[in-house]
């Protein structure tokens, strides 16, 4: 995955890109406001964390522990529909059970750029990160 930043200006709800630089034809992007928007009388239609499980932007680690200590956890780029199907857990994929070295290996696919973890019996790998929760929870209800 790479990333490039750009200045852009909103108008009207059309992006404008600043200077000399173009945008891409298509593409997926997150989106920064830098200076406040005028403030409008209706709520938002969704939240940001339903917008970013839009895009599937989800942040996973396969960690690795050994007698107990945790040694090493690294990120991985990755959706949460590419762990649901490879771990074949349902809806909420981090579970606390230990990967298969199978399963291991096909996230280990999905690390982020220059960072490499290798399989060592004795050890246990488990996905880490978060499950997303699908309804609105409300503790004051």
């Amino acid at each position: 995955m790479s990333y490039k930043t750009l200045e852009v200006e909103l108008e009207n709800g059309r992006v404008s890109p600043v200077g000399p630089d173009t945008l891409p034809a298509k593409a997926h992007a997150l989106l920064t406001i830098l200076e406040p928007a005028p403030s409008h009388s209706h709520p938002p239609e969704r939240s940001l964390g339903d917008a970013l499980r839009e895009l599937k932007v989800c942040c996973f680690v396969l960690s690795c522990y050994g007698e107990g200590v945790a040694l090493v956890s690294v990120p991985l780029e990755t959706s949460e529909r590419r762990v649901q199907e490879v771990l074949g857990r349902g809806e909420y994929p981090i579970n606390g059970e230990p990967l298969t070295k199978a399963e291991f290996l096909e996230l280990r696919k999905d690390t982020v750029e220059g960072v490499e973890i290798g399989w060592r019996p004795g050890f246990e790998y488990f996905l880490e990160g978060r499950n997303y929760i699908r309804e609105a929870f409300n503790p004051l209800q």
